[in-house]
């Protein structure tokens, strides 16, 4: 092993170029749960979070969501856009809690392929990530 030679290092040349990398944060919408008295139902998104070091599950709401795209917003005005809806009736049919399902993991994927918005405290509070109060920033509370 020549330390030197290019085809020894070559292998690992993702690892050493960090600048064009993201942080290795992967989160998956595994399921929705809807909750509440029936006059006042709402639904939760059961996010599970990957890092190198840590597996989890944080649950969220849509305004929890809609919180997170305020923060981002204030601090990155190009940050991706969270879709709205103002459909109010129906609004926990099967239908429109998996189309919103699906609108969210494309909004955090767009969050999460962006290297600024990845490193974000905010975004890294939301996805319930360790070190967050290291770093300033308090614990979500949406």
């Amino acid at each position: 092993y020549d330390m030197w030679e290019e085809a020894c290092w070559w292998g690992h040349r993702g690892k050493l170029e960090m600048e064009s990398r993201r942080p290795g944060i992967r989160a998956y919408i595994a399921r929705t749960e809807t909750r509440g008295p029936k006059s006042a139902m709402y639904t939760t998104y059961v996010v599970h979070v990957k890092t190198a070091f840590h597996v989890r599950g944080v649950t969220r709401r849509f305004s929890d969501f809609a919180s997170l795209d305020r923060q981002l917003r204030a601090k990155f005005p190009a940050a991706p856009h969270l879709v709205k809806s103002s459909r109010m009736i129906g609004i926990l049919t099967p239908q429109f809690v998996q189309e919103r399902r699906q609108q969210l993991q494309e909004y955090l994927d767009a969050l999460l392929a962006d290297h600024q918005l990845s490193s974000s405290p905010h975004l890294r509070a939301f996805l319930a990530l360790h070190g967050c109060s290291d770093i300033g920033v308090t614990p979500w509370e949406g």
